[in-house]
């Protein structure tokens, strides 16, 4: 009897779900032989299901595994790292954390240079950088306010609007776009992809993240000082800038939410399609 072979989208998700399962035990630190099999065996059922676009052994061992999606992947345990000296470190580490902060933050940046320097950009990639991002910039806002630097209202905005917008998104691949390639109206593209839109939102948001970090320390370090205005002053600074990142943030989601009805429209069909051709 002959093997039953897999459908091309069968095959595509089981390769999909190796590189990530490969991705994780490297991170984990088990042996490399052992994510280079998962591979391999991925591969072969790949070779067998009837694929039209093949894919070269080279490239099935470099995705999902590349620099640019090892950069992004590598923010999640500095943010660990960051969490843990924001709440347990004293006023001087506090301020030193502040730094950390900021090179959390240019890891967004680098990841994407990189991507785009060793031609590492894709689909994988762009959905990795927004999960990532969101984890990092949703977790942070959480911390402040936890040590009672923000208002409760600034990570419960950011939450409801990275739900909504991101289940929008989501549904990009169907299209065969980015998250961002998906907008249609030139106005929605300019307010979410426009580089000075996300250099502005960027800004704010590192800004916002340092300081705060920084106020933090200084607040401990310089208090019953003649300095503790001027920490004072800071952390004024820092909740202006997060206030202007939550309003960009609420200014760039709404033209996905804006675009969604005619994005989603007849998506049952539009999957269905996707996945027979």
């Amino acid at each position: 009897m002959s093997q039953a072979r897999a459908s091309p989208p069968v095959a595509r998700d089981l390769l999909t779900c190796a590189c990530w399962q490969a991705t994780l035990f490297q991170w984990c630190g088990l042996a490399k032989p052992l994510s280079n099999a998962i591979l391999g065996t991925a591969s072969r059922v790949l070779c067998t299901s009837g694929v039209p676009h093949m894919v070269s052994a080279h490239q099935i061992d470099d995705w999902g595994l590349d620099m640019a999606n090892a950069i992004t992947l590598a923010r999640i345990p500095l943010l660990i790292v960051v969490i843990v000296l924001l709440f347990l470190g004293s006023p001087l580490i506090r301020v030193v954390t502040a730094g950390l902060v900021a090179v959390l933050i240019f890891m967004d940046t680098l990841d994407g240079i990189v991507a785009r320097h060793r031609q590492e950009t894709g689909m994988l990639g762009s959905k990795l950088d927004i999960a990532v991002d969101r984890i990092v910039e949703q977790v942070m806002w959480i911390v402040y306010a936890q040590l009672g630097l923000i208002s409760a209202a600034i990570p419960i905005i950011f939450i409801i609007r990275g739900g909504l917008v991101d289940t929008v998104r989501s549904f990009s691949v169907v299209w065969g776009e980015t998250s961002f390639g998906m907008m249609q109206t030139k106005w929605g593209r300019r307010l979410v992809a426009s580089n000075f839109m996300r250099f502005v939102y960027g800004g704010a948001k590192v800004i916002a993240f340092c300081t705060l970090a920084l106020a933090l320390g200084l607040q401990d370090l310089w208090e019953g000082t003649s300095k503790e205005d001027w920490a004072r002053a800071l952390w004024i600074l820092a909740v202006v800038c997060s206030w202007i990142a939550t309003a960009i943030c609420i200014i760039r989601g709404a033209p996905v939410l804006w675009e969604a009805p005619s994005l989603l429209r007849d998506l049952d069909d539009k999957v269905e399609k996707q996945t027979t051709q």
